[in-house]
């Protein structure tokens, strides 16, 4: 609560007097104004408590939300992180697929030995398009006025069907190949055409099914097509009858792994939890046609994620440990919250320089981040019942009190990489286990961390932020309460001296009437 301005009727006073009433009133409320400007700074040094301990709250919230949790890129409460595998397509065929591994990829090794069919829906194919048109490229911009030239009188209709209902579509003449190709794609016929200019064709393929997010089997699938404008660019054959074509050239993948016969109704398929996509055939002509797939664990991946997590912790537990010995020099102890009326002469920039002074030390030694502190300091020292390791014994310790790196974490890289290499679920143990475990010791490092600053945020901070707007409400009203007494005995001082130029007038007054009186009997 700053100081308050009255609305009150002018007062005009020491006329008769000759007295400065009006900087006699304002110095004698000059003490209750010292005590409202020491209040305002209190007030302001709470608020400022709370403003930096709602931003250590908002901070470790973040944390948590980001790495103590299973979902998310930096998701630390998962599996994945520390089993993350790789795999290598090699051979001189090996740029017919392209693999990928996931959460449940194991390490191995498998061998594709042929392609002989790609997954497709039912299609019709123009090639060699512009052959027939000039033999000038044609471009995603040509109008179909121009490339079928006098044979396109008005609007023109085309119907696709993907073994249901049929759909019409209307042209006109100065849609371009873009726009047809859009207007086929979008009109729900179950299709999708696609013009190629640098292999100079179209294509209109059936869409694949998939039901409980599962490719449905592509063959008996159909497509028909009519209309002059697939007849011009080559889509179905002029002697069609009736001008319509089916086409029920739909296929299921089919290839050989390990040797055994494999299809799949889809070209990108889950193959014993590897990823495979397949991106063309090829023939099986022995082991130098072989495509060989190796799975290996990617200890570079694991450590990075590892890595991340820690930079984040160190760079989080660095600010709190600033914090807590943050302190004023001697020079810097005078820098006390500004009153209204210091701010008014001084620039905004100069404000916001003092009051970054003025805050400095504020959370200096506070017992809840001090705890908070000590505790995810000592989740690093104890062993994990689960893995029968600390921490440190995987190459994660703390840091040096002396090179100011006390609680943070240090990252012994050959340690840790030799011991994802060498046995990974006693790494995920040490990280992961106990997530329901009352005893902190069976709990792993990241729930220790999370029950640390769990704890911190429920219970100490909690605490601390509704004892602090407790004070500021205190301090709000001692205040309010101060400015009303100030204002009643500034209103009664005003009343005196009122009173007393009111006396003085009418003295005055008098005075006046008995010297004109004494004149007019003197002059008689």
């Amino acid at each position: 609560m700053n100081q308050i301005n009255r609305n009150s009727p002018m007062r005009m006073t020491g006329l008769s007097s000759g007295i400065d009433t009006s900087a006699i009133v304002q110095q004698a409320m000059r003490l209750n104004q010292m005590r409202i400007d020491s209040m305002m700074r209190s007030r302001t040094l709470l608020q400022w408590r709370r403003e930096l301990h709602s931003n250590v709250r908002d901070q470790l919230s973040s944390f948590r939300s980001t790495f103590l949790t299973t979902l998310g890129p930096n998701a630390m409460l998962s599996s994945s992180v520390y089993n993350t595998t790789t795999a290598e397509a090699t051979g001189k065929n090996a740029g017919a697929v392209t693999v990928r591994t996931g959460s449940s990829s194991e390490q191995g090794s498998m061998t594709i030995n042929s392609i002989s069919k790609l997954a497709q829906g039912a299609r019709a194919v123009a090639s060699n398009v512009s052959a027939e048109h000039g033999g000038h490229g044609i471009s995603s911009n040509a109008r179909l006025g121009d490339l079928l030239g006098s044979e396109f009188d008005g609007d023109m209709e085309i119907t696709l069907a993907a073994g249901g209902e049929e759909r019409t579509v209307t042209l006109n003449k100065d849609m371009t190949v873009a726009d047809m190709v859009r207007a086929v794609n979008e009109s729900g016929a179950g299709v999708t055409m696609t013009f190629d200019r640098l292999k100079d064709e179209f294509i209109i393929e059936t869409n694949e099914t998939r039901v409980g997010g599962q490719a449905q089997s592509r063959e008996g699938e159909t497509l028909t097509l009519s209309g002059k404008v697939f007849e011009k660019l080559g889509l179905i054959d002029t002697k069609s009858p009736d001008g319509r074509q089916t086409f029920d050239n739909a296929q299921n993948a089919e290839l050989m792994i390990n040797g055994q016969k494999v299809t799949s109704n889809s070209n990108t398929f889950d193959f014993r939890g590897i990823n495979i996509t397949l991106n063309e055939t090829f023939k099986g002509e022995g082991p130098d046609s072989d495509v060989n797939i190796t799975i290996k664990r990617d200890i570079s991946a694991a450590f990075d994620k590892i890595k991340g997590f820690v930079d984040a912790y160190n760079s989080m537990i660095h600010r709190l440990e600033n914090m807590l010995v943050e302190r004023k020099t001697k020079e810097e102890s005078t820098y006390l919250p500004l009153s209204d009326e210091e701010k008014t002469h001084m620039t905004e920039k100069q404000i916001e320089e003092w009051e970054a002074i003025a805050k400095k030390g504020l959370l200096k030694g506070d017992a809840g981040i001090q705890s908070l502190v000590s505790n995810l300091r000592r989740a690093l020292f104890d062993t994990v019942s689960a893995a029968g390791l600390s921490p440190s014994q995987i190459g994660l310790s703390t840091g040096n009190f002396f090179s100011g790196t006390g609680g943070q974490i240090v990252i012994n890289e050959t340690k840790l990489r030799a011991a994802l290499e060498e046995d990974t679920e006693k790494v995920v143990n040490v990280f992961m286990s106990g997530a329901l475990a009352s005893d902190n010791s069976d709990r792993g490092l990241l729930y220790r961390i999370n029950e640390a600053i769990g704890g911190y945020l429920n219970r100490s901070s909690a605490n601390t932020m509704e004892k602090l707007e407790n004070s500021i409400t205190q301090t709000n009203t001692q205040m309010q309460n101060l400015q009303d007494k100030m204002w009643r005995e500034e209103d009664k001082l005003l009343r005196r001296y009122a009173a007393m130029e009111t006396a003085l007038s009418k003295l005055q007054s008098q005075g006046d009437w008995l010297a004109q009186m004494l004149t007019g009997l003197n002059n008689g």
